[in-house]
């Protein structure tokens, strides 16, 4: 046996195993305290098809979902509350709630959430015709309500009620019970005449006492309960106890049935219901819950008890009902709502009695089987159970020691036990004198009057008691063999209080002390302390691991609160498995391995089996306990025995089951700002369209799984907004977004209870956008843009074809009008001149003045006639005038000209502005080389780079000290011209140098 490396007192929880086959049923009943239930006194319980439970109170409807209770308003709109707040009976037909109490009848739709409710005729009311219900049951399509002096009838199909009285001579008040034999008749029981039988076909009602051809006599006729056991009898649960009756004959007997002292009783039964086995489970009022197991024809009685932690909060049972996936739910009167979770009823457990009325609770810390008796340590000492199920109490104070804490229990030989005095020393118990005493070294008597070992920490399968002594001495003691061997001692390793854990040769040794690791050779005495692996994690892992346990080959299991480590001292590698690999939980308590060296860890869900080949988990949900014991006891059955609070458990590995059931997730209602799309809804559009301002959007969803509600998540995303899945930490149940952008997207929900996961939901969803964000109305304002850049660039084509109009009709009358008179004028000029040049030579010079003017006037005018028509805006024609005109000058001064451009140019096109200006800059150039330079050539090039146009006249004359230019009006004109275009002007010369004038515009 393996002890604990932890101080064995220390109380964890833990979540228990499956018992042996042949081990009584056991029930577990958990009492469901979350916040929101106002009131104890509950009546009735229902189950809906997602698994929520509905709680019938004195002071309305209730509904639980595994975490907390939502009350039913009983005021209000009819839809939205119900009338019923006294209720006496539920029952759920696979779509309504059905709700039966005082004030009448009502039904509450599961999907919608609304209530129809049944209101009782006023009048029928004031002559003395109740409208109490206290009992609802379906019969093939109908419902059978139990009501004032008769029953009603409901057809589920159209919810058209049939009242049905009882016998007018009948004292009966109410009747409570329904069931249908194999000839189609009703039986049901009433209040206080015993049974009753209708006849659907007849419609007549016939007393139990005339129903046969012989007297039947009920022992007592307040028939509260009653249940078919398919074959040919039905249960009649009455004030006195079970009667059965042969249907078919009429034959009645009273069924035996025993309390938890095995005495015969006759409990007040007031609901009975049958599992799917044939198993009967009996609510009473005032005997708790008896459990009929149908094969062995036993009952089981479960009362309340203050030293069990999973005992009835109370033993006034008034309704159970079946839930989902094995969980059962029981109402009290005075205990409000209780879960039974039958998925455990395979657990054996033992409870132990109370020795002593001053000490109410004991923890049994360890456990261990000699033949048929059962031995345990204690708070209260030494206890054997018995094959006869007798406790018997040992007590180390009553023998003088100064305390009774026993915990870490071995057998050492067949005559004695050994364990840990808490706090004192390692004690032995003589079986056959029932006396204590302290451990002895091999070789001496076992049993002493002083203590000589301080701490037993490990017990290994050849029997080997690994203990220390309070000097810090390490031994190795077997008693078969009568052997000791020194470990170590405080002077070779200097530890304080270090917990020794053998590897199965024997001949290495873990150590841990104060948070730290060491691995230790027994021969070579080499202590090797690790501190961290070869990637640089820290060992231990974490600054308080649980438990750990020593494999072959240097192989060590630690449990932590951070999850579950295997490190490998060959490899000195260190491995970290969490819930991202598959453990339920990282809080691991312990570690423990089976006969077949099958390893174990215990935590609060349960246990988890390591599978070592793949490194997987597999994962056994257990009762919720208070588990006092970290040490674990195999039978040679492999049945687990583990101490808890007030008792112990019994685990049998080889049927240890995972449990299958799948929470059951739904989306309850979607909020669009101020609407409302309930479940029916949703399900009746393939997508959810939401307007562009309903917000915020906000997803009601519930995940119901009871088996263990701490486990359920939930994670969601909306797909197109959420970058990943969001999980529902706090259990908000709601997703909610303030704003989205309008688009189509896809609401996904998953749900998991820690073990298996749900099916998962996904909702369409449609942010419908504004008007002027659809695509008609961009399409309609693209259409209206386009239709104003066409109109616009219409009407400037239109503009620019009366421009070019224009300038064609000034060009035509500048070169037709003004230009005829200036050459008349030059003409007239030059014909008087030749008349009077003899006779008025001073008149002559007049002549020949206006004639020169005129020349002047009429080649500016052929200037200002070319830059206006349209027709002279490309740049080939704007060569051709430069050309003419310099070939004008040059030739007849026997200067040689010479005009290049890149080919790029002639696909510029100048405004008339420009055009002007280049050209009159040109001119200017041109005449002035010609007429100051005393040049032989010129050179005119005009290249584009970029949107940079460049004009350079160069010519090869005098030149000039630009420095000493006295700014004529020839220069000023030209630069003047050149920044009117946002243009640059330069001018390059020197005396004997040549010129050479550039000009730069943006083209």
């Amino acid at each position: 046996m393996r002890f604990s490396v932890l101080p064995v007192n220390l109380i964890i929880f833990f979540l228990i195993g499956v018992g042996s086959a042949a081990a009584q049923n056991n029930i577990f009943f958990e009492h469901i305290a979350d916040p929101g239930l106002l009131t104890t006194v509950a009546r009735a319980v229902a189950t809906d098809a997602e698994g929520r439970v509905y709680v019938g109170t004195n002071e309305g409807l209730y509904r639980y979902d595994g975490y907390k209770f939502d009350k039913f308003p009983v005021t209000g709109p009819d839809s939205l509350s119900c009338i019923i707040q006294s209720i006496r009976t539920l029952y759920f037909d696979g779509k309504y709630i059905w709700i039966g109490g005082v004030e009448g009848l009502a039904k509450l739709n599961t999907l919608s959430g609304r209530f129809t409710n049944f209101k009782p005729d006023a009048k029928a009311v004031q002559q003395g015709h109740h409208p109490v219900i206290n009992r609802i049951e379906q019969i093939d399509n109908k419902l059978y309500l139990g009501t004032f002096k008769g029953f009603t009838i409901v057809d589920l199909a159209t919810d058209v009620r049939k009242e049905v009285p009882l016998p007018e001579n009948t004292k009966s008040l109410y009747t409570y019970a329904f069931c249908k034999d194999s000839q189609g008749k009703i039986w049901l029981g009433s209040a206080q005449d015993g049974v009753f039988i209708y006849d659907p076909r007849t419609q007549a009602v016939t007393a139990l006492e005339n129903y046969y051809t012989h007297p039947i006599s009920l022992p007592d006729k307040s028939i509260l309960s009653m249940i078919d056991r398919q074959d040919g009898s039905f249960w009649l649960g009455s004030k006195k106890g079970v009667f059965s009756i042969d249907t078919r004959s009429g034959t009645l007997k009273q069924v035996d049935i025993l309390n938890a002292a095995g005495e015969k009783v006759l409990p007040v039964i007031r609901n009975m219901i049958k599992d799917d086995k044939g198993n009967i489970y009996i609510a009473s009022f005032g005997e708790g819950l008896f459990f009929y197991d149908s094969i062995t024809g036993r009952f089981t009685n479960y009362k309340y008890s203050e030293r069990w932690s999973r005992s009835l909060p109370d033993n006034d049972i008034t309704y159970i009902a079946k839930g989902n996936n094995g969980v059962y739910w029981i109402t009290n009167e005075d205990g409000g709502l209780t879960k039974l979770n039958t998925w455990f009823s395979r657990y054996n457990y033992v409870i132990v009695p109370q020795f002593s009325q001053t000490q109410n609770t004991v923890d049994v810390t360890d456990t261990y089987i000699k033949g048929t008796d059962t031995w345990f340590t204690s708070t209260a000492g030494l206890i054997k159970y018995d094959a006869n199920k007798k406790f018997t109490q040992f007590t180390p104070l009553a023998q003088g020691f100064e305390k009774d804490y026993c915990l870490a229990l071995t057998d050492l030989n067949n005559d004695y036990l050994a364990f840990m005095l808490y706090d004192d020393a390692v004690t032995v118990f003589n079986m056959a004198t029932s006396k204590f005493g302290y451990l002895q070294p091999p070789g001496k008597s076992i049993s002493g009057n002083k203590p000589v070992f301080d701490w037993l920490s490990f017990v290994d399968k050849e029997k080997n008691l690994y203990v220390s002594t309070a000097e810090g001495g390490y031994f190795r003691c077997n008693y078969n063999r009568q052997t000791i061997d020194t470990l170590f001692t405080a002077e070779d390793i200097k530890l304080d209080y270090p917990i020794v854990i053998p590897e199965p040769d024997n001949d290495n040794l873990w150590i841990m002390a104060t948070s730290k690791l060491y691995h230790y050779n027994i021969h070579t005495h080499k202590l090797i302390n690790i501190e961290n692996d070869k990637k640089g994690n820290e060992l231990p892992p974490v600054s308080f691991q649980e438990d750990v346990i020593a494999k072959r080959n240097g192989i060590l299991y630690i449990a932590s609160d951070e999850g579950f480590f295997i490190y490998d001292l060959t490899k000195n590698e260190l491995k970290r498995f969490t819930e991202k690999e598959g453990l339920p939980d990282n809080n691991c308590f312990s570690l423990f391995m089976d006969n077949n060296d099958q390893p174990y860890i215990n935590y609060k869900g349960g246990l988890i089996r390591f599978n070592e080949p793949d490194n997987t988990f597999t994962t056994y949900p257990m009762p919720d306990l208070k588990a006092i014991s970290s040490d674990f006891y195999f039978s040679s059955n492999n049945d687990i025995y583990i101490g808890i609070e007030n008792g112990f458990i019994q685990v049998n590995t080889n049927v240890l089951a995972t449990y299958a059931g799948k929470p059951d997730l739904r989306v309850l209602q979607v909020h669009a700002g101020n609407k409302t799309f309930s479940y029916a809804d949703l399900l009746l559009h393939n997508t959810l369209k939401i307007q562009y301002d309903d917000f915020p959007l906000t997803v009601d969803y519930g995940l119901t799984d009871h088996m263990n509600p701490a486990k359920n998540t939930v994670r969601y995303m909306l797909e197109g907004w959420d970058q990943a899945w969001v999980t529902d930490d706090k259990r908000n149940f709601k997703a909610t977004y303030s704003h989205l952008t309008p688009a189509k997207y896809v609401f996904k929900i998953e749900g998991s209870n820690g073990l298996n996961k749900s099916a998962a939901i996904s909702i369409a969803i449609e942010i419908i956008p504004p008007f002027w964000q659809t695509w008609w109305f961009i399409l309609l304002c693209g259409l209206l843009v386009a239709a104003a850049a066409y109109a616009l660039y219409r009407y400037r084509l239109n503009q620019l074809l009366k421009l070019q109009q224009v300038r064609n009709k000034i060009a035509s009358d500048l070169h037709d009008d003004v230009g005829s008179t200036l050459s008349s004028i030059r003409m007239y000029s030059d014909i008087v001149s030749n008349q009077v040049k003899d006779t008025h030579p001073q008149s002559t010079l007049l002549l020949n003045k206006i004639s020169t003017n005129s020349k002047e006037m009429i080649e500016n005018m052929s200037d200002i006639v070319w830059m206006i028509k349209p027709g002279n805006d490309d740049f080939k024609h704007i060569e051709d005038r430069m050309l003419n005109f310099a070939n004008e000058l040059c030739v007849p001064a026997t200067i040689s000209f010479d005009f290049t451009s890149d080919s790029s140019v002639e696909a510029i096109k100048l405004s008339m502005q420009l055009r002007r200006d280049l050209y009159l800059i040109f001119k200017e150039a041109i005449n002035n080389a010609v007429k100051y330079s005393a040049c032989h050539s010129i050179h005119t090039s005009i290249t584009q780079k970029n949107d940079q146009l460049q004009m350079s006249i160069t010519d090869d004359g005098n030149g000039f000290d630009t420095s000493m230019a006295n700014g004529g009006n020839g220069l000023s004109n030209m630069r003047k011209r050149a920044e009117a275009n946002n243009g640059t002007f330069r001018i390059r010369s020197s005396a004997g140098q040549g010129t050479e004038v550039i000009v730069m515009f943006k083209a």
